[in-house]
C-alpha cells in the first residue's frame, strides 16, 4: 500500500515561498518509508537548530577570546607599579596589574580549550548532518513521482 504525500525539494530556506510552491512536487512512498522520513527530516531539523546554537557560541568565545588578547597587550604595556583598576558590577575595584595579566591569561587558555571543544562538536555535527542528508536523499531518490492531475484523480 502507498501513501501520497507532498515535499518540498529545496534547501535554501531564503527562497520566496512562491518559488518554492513552483517546485513541489507530489511523491508516492510506501507507508514505512514515509515515516522514515519524517523521522529523518525531524532529525535534520534539530541538527540544524544545534549547529546555529553552536555557531552563535563559537562566536560569543572568539570575541570573548579577541578581547581578552586585546586587553592583554594593552595592559602588558603599562609602566610597572600603574594603578588599575577591574570592573566588579557598577563599581570599580583597584587591583595589582599582575593579578589582573594573570586573571585574563587564565580566562584566555579556558575560551581558548572552550573554542577547541565546540569546534569538535560542529565537526561531529557536520557529519551527522550530512549522513541525514543522505539518508533522505536515499529515500527520496526511490519515490515515485506523480504529476499533480494523477495525484487528484487518484
Amino acid at each position: 500500500r502507498h501513501l501520497k504525500f507532498t515535499a518540498l525539494r529545496s534547501r535554501q530556506p531564503q527562497e520566496s515561498i512562491d518559488y518554492q510552491r513552483q517546485i513541489m512536487q507530489t511523491l508516492q512512498l510506501s507507508e514505512d518509508k514515509r515515516e522514515a522520513y519524517q523521522g529523518l527530516q525531524g532529525r535534520f531539523q534539530e541538527q540544524r537548530t544545534k549547529m546555529a546554537m553552536l555557531n552563535a557560541q563559537l562566536g560569543i568565545a572568539s570575541r570573548e577570546e579577541k578581547r581578552n588578547k586585546l586587553t592583554l597587550t594593552e595592559l602588558d604595556a603599562l609602566p610597572a607599579g600603574t594603578n588599575t583598576y577591574l570592573a566588579v558590577g557598577k563599581m570599580f575595584v583597584q587591583e595589582p596589574c599582575d593579578k589582573i595579566i594573570e586573571d585574563l591569561a587564565t580566562t584566555t587558555k579556558e575560551t581558548v580549550s572552550e573554542i577547541e571543544k565546540l569546534t569538535e562538536q560542529r565537526k561531529q555535527l557536520e557529519a551527522s548532518m550530512s549522513e541525514t542528508e543522505k539518508s533522505l536523499k536515499e529515500i527520496l531518490s526511490t519515490a515515485t513521482v506523480v504529476s499533480p492531475e494523477d495525484a487528484a484523480n487518484a
